[in-house]
C-alpha cells in the first residue's frame, strides 16, 4: 500500500533527495482517495458534543477567543458536570469570522490514523494532523513559521498562501510569531484548490487567507529529532533526576560553539548513568526521545482522567500472563505484548477477581505495596491499571 507521501508527491525517493528539508514545494490534483483521506468527514470534528477543548483553538484577527464563548456544561451524570465544546457555538464562530483549528483531529477520526501511521514509517517522527476551517476573505492566523515539517492538504474552498524564506535561528526548532513588517515580501504566493498539496520545511514563514468561499484544509505535520532537539531532550532529564544543576540553554540566537561549553558536564552526566547502572533515568530519556507512540484510544483517556477515589471498577480484558516471580513480592508480567512488573499482591486480586465483580478504589489501593505507592501517586497507578485495561472503569455500578 502507497504511503500519504508517495502519493502526495509522486515520487518519494526525488522528493527525499531534492525537496525536502530544502524547499517549499507545490502538488496539484492530488486524489484525496489516493492519500486515503477521501472516506473521512473532516468537519465531523465541529459536531462532538462535550469534546475536550484542549483540542480546540478558536482565533479571530489573530487573537484567541477565549473557550468561555466556544463551550458549555454539559451533564455526564447526576450531579457530575464537565466542560466541554458546544457544537453550536462553535459553528456560530465561523459567522463572525473566526477560524478554528483542531489538532491531534486524528485521535477524534481514526479514518486519519494510516496518514500518521505511514508519517512516522518513513521519517520515525512523531506526526499529527490539525485540521482549520476558515471562513471567507479571512486570514485567521498571524504570519508565523512552525517547529515541523507540513503537508497542508486543501480539503474544500481555496486559499492564498504567502510564504517567505526559511527562518532557523532557533537550533531545536520552535514556533514563532513575527510582524508583518519584520519579514519583507513574501518569496512565494500561491493559491490552493482541492486537492492540491504544499510542502513546507520547519522553519518557514507563513500565513494564509481563505478566498471567495470558506476554507477547509489539513495540516499533516511531523517533526524529526535533530541533534540539538535530542541534546535539549537529554539535558532536561538530566536535570530533572538531579545530576545536572542546569539544561543546555538552546534558545535562538545561541550557537552551538557557545552551548559546546556546556556540553562536558552533560556528557559526564550520561557517562555517570551508564557507570551506575541508572537505568530509570536513562529510561525516562529513551521514552522522551520514543518516535512511534501507539496510537491513543480518546475514549478511553476521557474515562482515565475522570477517575477519582469514589470510582468503582470491575476487572478488565487486558490479558495477564505471569512470567515470573521476583523478590517475592512481585510478578513480571506479559500486558498484550508488553513486560511490566506489578505488585503480586494486585495481580493475585485482579486474576482471581469474576468480570461481574466489583470493587473500589480503596480495595485497589490496599493491594499496593510500599515501594508501589512510593513509585507515584495511588491516583496515577489506578489510571495505568486502566490505561492497560486491566480495569475498567464501572459506570452503571
Amino acid at each position: 500500500m502507497s504511503s500519504f507521501i508517495e502519493n502526495a508527491t509522486g515520487d518519494l525517493k526525488e522528493f527525499l533527495k531534492s525537496t525536502y528539508n530544502r524547499r517549499v514545494s507545490i502538488y496539484r490534483n492530488v486524489s484525496l482517495s489516493d492519500m486515503g483521506i477521501d472516506d473521512v468527514d473532516i468537519l465531523s470534528v465541529l459536531n462532538i458534543r462535550g469534546a475536550d477543548p484542549s483540542f480546540y483553538r478558536v482565533v479571530n484577527s489573530g487573537s484567541s477567543v477565549p473557550y468561555e464563548y466556544w463551550t458549555r456544561d454539559w451533564n455526564v451524570r447526576v450531579g457530575r458536570y464537565i466542560r466541554g465544546v458546544d457544537p453550536l457555538a462553535l459553528r456560530e464562530q465561523l459567522t463572525v469570522g473566526s477560524t478554528i483549528a483542531v489538532d491531534s483531529c486524528e485521535l477524534l477520526m481514526p479514518g486519519l490514523d494510516d496518514v500518521v501511521q505511514s508519517i512516522q514509517d518513513i521519517f520515525v517522527a512523531r506526526a499529527s494532523i490539525t485540521m482549520f476551517a476558515t471562513p471567507r476573505r479571512q486570514e485567521g492566523f498571524n504570519p508565523h513559521r512552525d517547529g515541523v515539517h507540513v503537508f497542508v492538504v486543501q480539503i474544500d474552498g481555496s486559499k492564498r498562501w504567502w510564504l517567505w524564506p526559511s527562518q532557523r535561528s532557533d537550533l531545536a526548532g520552535s514556533s514563532v510569531e513575527y510582524d508583518p513588517s519584520d519579514l519583507g515580501d513574501p518569496e512565494v504566493c500561491v493559491d490552493l484548490e482541492p486537492g492540491d498539496v504544499l510542502y513546507m520545511p520547519y522553519g518557514t514563514p507563513h500565513c494564509a487567507a481563505a478566498l471567495d468561499k470558506g476554507s477547509v484544509h489539513l495540516s499533516v505535520a511531523f517533526k524529526q529529532h535533530t541533534l540539538a532537539s535530542s541534546l535539549k531532550m537529554v539535558s532536561e532529564a538530566a536535570v530533572e533526576h538531579h545530576k545536572l544543576k542546569t539544561p543546555i540553554d538552546f534558545r535562538s540566537g545561541r550557537t552551538f560553539p557557545k552551548m559546546a561549553k556546556e556540553f562536558p558536564e552533560l556528557f559526564k552526566t550520561i557517562s555517570s548513568w551508564l557507570e551506575q547502572e541508572d537505568f530509570g533515568a536513562l529510561g525516562a530519556t529513551a521514552k522522551e526521545l520514543d518516535c512511534t507512540p501507539s496510537p491513543v484510544d480518546f475514549n478511553l483517556e476521557l474515562r482515565v482522567a475522570n477517575i477519582t477515589e469514589n470510582s468503582v471498577f470491575r476487572r478488565g480484558s487486558g490479558g495477564i500472563e505471569i512470567i515470573e516471580t521476583v523478590n517475592d513480592k512481585f510478578y513480571r508480567c506479559d500486558v498484550d505484548g508488553t513486560s511490566l512488573v506489578f505488585p503480586s499482591k494486585l495481580i493475585d486480586s485482579l486474576t482471581s477477581a469474576d468480570s461481574s465483580d466489583t470493587f473500589t478504589y480503596d480495595d485497589l489501593v490496599k493491594q499496593m505495596t510500599d515501594s508501589a505507592k512510593a513509585a507515584g501517586s495511588h491516583n496515577e497507578a489506578v489510571r495505568i491499571l486502566a490505561r492497560l485495561r486491566l480495569i475498567d472503569i464501572c459506570q452503571d455500578c
